[in-house]
């Protein structure tokens, strides 16, 4: 019986581990990792993006990723220019996606906003202070 070694090598030589030893991404929980004000406009983009992602014909990952969208929602950004400074995010998917995600953000962000304004007791005043919107006296 022969015994035959096989390692795995890329380019000039470099070794690469089998992918059963290569350490495994965990996935993130974003309703934990998120506010609960912040995972609703989150949920909402992700509803689109599965929308566009089926119209397309196109794997949802190269629309936006979770983090991009996430980082989206945590930084409010509303402008082509915010989504431009995204790490991974190039000229032509905001070309492409930016309109209806930042129409997506100024809408779910101007509900809030109501919302909170409208509360006669913010229950938050870090929330009230992240949105930038007076607490009561």
């Amino acid at each position: 019986m022969r015994l035959m070694a096989v390692e795995y090598q890329t380019g000039e030589g470099e070794y690469r581990p089998p992918k059963s030893a290569m350490p495994v991404k965990r996935k993130i929980d974003y309703k934990e990792v998120l506010s609960p004000e912040d995972f609703t406009i989150y949920a909402r983009l992700r509803d689109w993006r599965k929308e566009t992602g089926d119209k397309e014909a196109v794997q949802l990952y190269n629309i936006f990723t979770n983090e991009q969208m996430a980082t989206i929602v945590q930084d409010k950004i509303v402008t082509k220019n915010g989504l431009k400074k995204l790490n991974g995010v190039g000229g032509g998917r905001v070309d492409k996606y930016g309109d209806a995600v930042i129409a997506i953000m100024k809408e779910e962000l101007g509900k809030l906003e109501k919302k909170l304004e409208g509360s006669l007791n913010c229950d938050s005043p870090d929330l009230c202070d992240k949105y930038d919107v007076e607490t009561p006296s």
